[in-house]
């Protein structure tokens, strides 16, 4: 299970709130890898529409947060901005897989 806490929060209630949502997705993903009895190419499909959804959604998220990043003037944006690219080419890496 992979579980939201406290030391993930920013102050910024939106972001953290999709934050939030992020991790609820990611532990419906592992969820439906553990469900037993499913036929293991149903399970795939769901997993792949799960992954697609939550990159989708980080995308979003990514863009709206970076936004906030430069009006800030936030001094780790290129780095954040970075790790949310690599997030999401591992992601479009991880459905091509599957």
């Amino acid at each position: 299970m992979i579980r939201w806490n406290d030391n993930y929060i920013t102050g910024i209630e939106k972001l953290d709130k999709e934050h939030q949502q992020l991790f609820q997705m990611a532990d419906q993903v592992l969820n439906k890898l553990r469900e037993r009895g499913d036929e293991a190419n149903y399970r795939i499909f769901l997993v792949r529409e799960t992954l697609t959804y939550i990159t989708s959604y980080f995308e979003r998220h990514a863009k709206a947060e970076e936004e906030y990043m430069r009006k800030i003037g936030y001094t780790g944006y290129t780095l954040h901005k970075m790790l949310h690219d690599e997030f999401c080419n591992i992601q479009l890496k991880n459905i091509k897989i599957l």
